[in-house]
């Protein structure tokens, strides 16, 4: 079990390393949803399926959303070159209105934003 901390903590170290050396240059990622507008009712929920695809370095991403009742997994991505992993934006709305969701993919190198409108009847 010991060893394989180590091991995690090495290709980590690695990974961080590698991006300080050869800097940001070759890090690309797209962030892909279904679609940019749902609809809904109050306490009714919605899924918008998506994916991140990663077109440079390896990577390990942070995903998050910013905006009301709204969640996204997984939380964390680590993709290599040409590598995609599926996405999933979880909408369960409490108020009426319409709103936006501002889905983000971050690392050290780079930042991918995307929005999702959400009208609430």
């Amino acid at each position: 079990m010991i060893a394989l901390a180590l091991i995690l903590s090495f290709v980590a170290l690695s990974l961080a390393l590698s991006k300080l050396i050869s800097g940001c240059g070759n890090y690309s990622s797209s962030l892909v949803l279904e679609r940019n507008e749902v609809s809904t009712r109050v306490g009714d929920g919605k899924l918008v399926k998506g994916y991140i695809e990663n077109k440079g370095n390896e990577d390990e991403l942070k995903l998050s959303v910013k905006g009301e009742g709204v969640v996204i997994r997984p939380e964390k991505v680590r993709l290599g070159s040409n590598e995609r992993e599926d996405l999933f934006v979880y909408v369960s709305p409490y108020n009426r209105g319409n709103y936006t969701a501002k889905i983000v993919a971050s690392s050290y190198c780079q930042r991918i934003e995307s929005i999702l409108r959400i009208n609430v009847e």
